[in-house]
This record gives structure tokens, C-alpha cells and sequence, in this order.
């Protein structure tokens, strides 16, 4: 099965799973949203969820462009990854561990209650 097939599985949108592949495949670069929109064929509201997302999970880091001088509008963002794809793996597995956990929890708890 494909990388973007098994995190869908995992529960990842396919927005969010084309942006991770594409960062994690310009893990050296910098990346800017336009170069995601046109390599992932996305939008820019879909790319900007998607990188917020990794930013919040700590996966990329963010930084404000300085802005240019006889330019309006607000200023761009460029991010760079943090997180290696073994991170980034060994952080999904942790994931699905935990919601094992919960799950088997959840389902002690279901039981026990039906026995009363």
C-alpha cells in the first residue's frame, strides 16, 4: 500500500496527507505555499489549513517573510520542516497507540456497564 494510502487509513484527509508527503520530500528546502499549491494541485485555503496543522503538531516550523518594500498586502510565510520522516512515523505509531488504549478503555467500560 502507498504512503498517502495508509495515512488516509490512519485518518489523515487527503489534503492534509499530500501536503505532509510534499514536505517531507522538500525536507531541505524551504517551502512556500504557492510551490505546494502547484506541486500538490491544491488551493490556497486547503494548502493553509494543511500547514497550519503541521505547525501546530510541531512538524514544520513557520516564519514570516520580511515584507518588500512597494508591495501591499500582508506579509508571506515560509516553513521549513522539523520533524524527519522517522520522527514524523514514530509520532503517528504514538498516536495510534493511544487511541488503541482508548478504545480497548472505552470498551471495558461498555461492558462493565451492561453487566449491572
Amino acid at each position: 500500500m502507498e504512503l498517502d494510502e495508509l495515512l488516509v487509513q490512519f485518518g489523515f484527509s487527503r489534503t492534509f496527507t499530500k501536503v505532509l508527503i510534499y514536505c517531507t520530500q522538500h525536507k531541505d528546502e524551504i517551502i512556500r505555499l504557492h510551490d505546494v499549491e502547484r506541486a500538490t494541485d491544491l488551493r490556497q485555503p486547503e494548502v493553509s489549513v494543511a500547514m497550519n496543522n503541521l505547525v501546530e503538531r510541531k512538524w514544520i516550523k513557520a516564519k514570516t517573510m520580511p515584507a518588500v518594500p512597494g508591495v501591499t498586502g500582508r506579509p508571506g510565510k515560509s516553513y521549513r520542516l522539523i520533524a524527519s520522516a522517522p520522527q514524523i512515523a514514530k509520532l503517528i505509531a504514538k498516536e495510534i497507540h493511544e487511541r488503541i488504549d482508548k478504545d480497548t478503555k472505552l470498551a471495558e467500560d461498555i461492558r462493565a456497564a451492561m453487566k449491572g
